[in-house]
């Protein structure tokens, strides 16, 4: 009874072993020649490093075989027009479509007193490559060969990238991708790719920014916090009920004439019209009576020969002449009272102009006047 737990468990194992084994991962190595004399030394290289991957990695890739790699490249072409082997984007482009997790491309040739490699580990999720490998290695072949097997540690490292916040002030906390982060100016190990970095602190408006790290290489973030506008300690009590509009601003002023300035000025200019209009009416009165004159001299004396003695014609010519005296008289009188009015009216306005302003209002008087001797308007200003 005790022996059949064990068995079950072993048979299990052999009939399930997709559990136990870890997932094998999908890559694809192809190392380039740079001039067709370096064809064959690309090629073992390429096995040299493909050996060392699946080694090192424990074997948990499976190498896409060089030549088929190569064949499916070559019946590709790139965006330019050329064969697909000349761009790097566009094996980026294929390694991505076949669902590569490892796609390592390179170029090997020789050079003075050695060789020359230089290799790209390209991403296919969208994210930066990290930087490429270059060296130069002097000696025969097997140093190269040895440079190539130990390369494979640099294909397979994690991909990490080191990141520096850099914050003022220096205090501030930091979050990357919403996780806490290490001090300011301390440099952090993340994945390769975008990030987005927080900074905060109490008194300050917090800030963020979005940096790109690439594998192998530093990445740096700088942040400056500013300082929040300060709030007044103590809020008004009340808070008026009205804010004085451009309407507002003219009140409480005294004003630029008084009232009775308006009127007084107003009634002088009222009879310096009348008494103008009436000048001008008695003034053709006197003109017509004129006219009348010498009218009735050439009706009563035609060709200067009179037929009437003097006393007769001066009858006859003694209406007429009153007439037009009177009317001559009080286009005169108008005419006078008409200039008197303006006068005034203009001296009030100019008096009250000149006056500053006081708290109580100046008084003006305008009243009738009655006297034995003449009649009329009298005015007077009360400063």
């Amino acid at each position: 009874m005790s022996l059949r737990i064990p068995l079950a468990a072993f048979l299990l194992a052999l009939l399930l072993p997709g559990p136990v084994m870890a997932q094998e991962k999908n890559g694809a190595v192809l190392l380039q020649p740079e001039s067709d004399m370096d064809r064959e030394l690309a090629d073992d290289l390429t096995e040299v490093l493909i050996s060392a991957v699946i080694d090192k990695s424990g074997r948990a890739y499976r190498i896409e075989g060089k030549e088929s790699f190569k064949k499916t490249l070559l019946d590709r072409k790139a965006d330019d027009g050329n064969v697909c082997l000349a761009s790097v984007e566009c094996v980026r482009k294929v390694g991505t479509e076949m669902g590569l997790d490892l796609l390592v491309f390179g170029k090997v040739g020789k050079a003075m007193g050695g060789y020359r490699l230089e290799v790209w580990r390209l991403s296919t999720s969208g994210g930066p490559d990290p930087a490429p490998y270059r060296k130069r290695v002097t000696g025969d072949v097997g140093q190269l060969i040895v440079e190539v097997e130990a390369l494979a540690d640099w294909v397979l490292a994690p991909a990490v990238a080191t990141l520096t916040v850099t914050t003022v002030p220096p205090e501030a906390a930091i979050q990357v991708d919403g996780k806490p982060g290490l001090g300011s100016g301390t440099a952090m190990e993340v994945s390769p790719g975008p990030h987005k970095v927080e900074v905060s602190m109490d008194g300050y408006t917090p800030q963020s920014v979005d940096v790109t790290c690439v594998q192998g290489q530093p990445c740096q973030a700088n942040v400056t916090l500013v300082l929040v506008a300060k709030v007044p300690d103590k809020i008004p009590d009340r808070i008026p009920d009205k804010v004085p509009d451009d309407g507002d601003k003219g009140k409480g002023k005294p004003p630029l004439l008084s009232t009775g300035t308006i009127v007084a000025s107003s009634v002088l200019a009222g009879v310096a019209v009348a008494s103008g209009i009436g000048s001008f009416v008695f003034y053709k009165r006197m003109t017509q009576a004129e006219t009348d004159i010498l009218n009735y001299a050439t009706e009563s004396c035609p060709k200067n020969k009179c037929p009437m003695t003097v006393d007769e014609f001066n009858e006859g010519l003694d209406p007429i002449t009153q007439r037009g005296e009177n009317a001559a008289l009080w286009a005169n009188i108008c005419g006078g009272v008409a200039i008197a009015s303006a006068v005034g009216a203009a001296t009030i306005l100019v008096v009250d102009l000149a006056t500053p302003p006081k708290a109580e209002p100046r008084k003006t008087v305008l009243a009738p006047v009655v006297a034995p001797d003449y009649s009329g308007f009298s005015f007077s200003i009360t400063f």
